[in-house]
């Protein structure tokens, strides 16, 4: 059975897509970076916040571009940022089951720790993983693989959730199921390209498909 679930926060949890975009874009135009496409921020969201950048500004400015955006996250985070509707509701049911629940994103953890606190759900999760207290971030699986050790979760019992492709290589490469969600960054298609064994439409979906990995573990 799968013990442990592990989440994804943004763009699978939150919708925090205007608010990181915004607060980029805003960074950006502060330091006279040139023009970024929304998009090409979008597809580097899961990355390391380090990696961001790469590529789409000069490395120059690329330092003081994060760390504005560091400064000034929280306060779009906070105007911008909603949960998906029945997440809530997810929790509750693999809760309910017996399941450990985890966070796993690149964000600091103590920027998941607001997150889940603003949102009221910090109660629900029993451990979260950083991008700030890992050697290596997203897509490479040593988040994940610390996370099983912790749980005491083997690759069989547990299942990784996620809307972006670093999400879903992450758990392709600590050898357990990754579960995408379309509604999230990157779309369907592209997680089941580098490895999904599905993607769901909407978080009701959810507890059919770590059911699912349970029975076909």
């Amino acid at each position: 059975m799968t013990q442990l679930v592990a989440f994804d926060l943004d763009g699978t949890i939150v919708d925090s897509r205007a608010a990181i975009v915004g607060c980029f874009q805003h960074a950006i135009a502060l330091h006279s970076a040139g023009v970024v496409q929304d998009e090409a921020i979008v597809a580097n969201i899961g990355r390391p916040l380090r990696e961001m950048l790469e590529g789409l500004v000069d490395p120059m400015v690329r330092v003081p571009i994060l760390k504005t955006y560091s400064a000034q996250f929280a306060e779009w985070d906070r105007k911008h940022t909603l949960m998906f509707p029945g997440m809530v509701d997810t929790f509750h049911q693999l809760k309910e089951t017996g399941r450990s629940l985890v966070v796993t994103s690149s964000k600091s953890v103590r920027g998941i720790e607001r997150v889940l606190h603003e949102q009221r759900i910090d109660n629900l999760f029993d451990a979260i993983w950083g991008g700030d207290i890992v050697e290596r971030g997203k897509p490479h699986p040593e988040m994940l693989l610390r996370a099983m050790a912790q749980a005491g979760a083997s690759a069989d019992e547990t299942v990784i959730i996620g809307d972006t492709t670093y999400d879903i290589e992450m758990g392709v490469a600590a050898g357990v199921r990754a579960v995408g969600v379309a509604w999230g960054m990157h779309g369907a298609a592209r997680l089941t390209a580098v490895g999904a064994s599905c993607v769901v439409d909407h978080p009701r979906d959810l507890t059919a498909a770590v059911f699912a990995s349970a029975s076909s573990a």
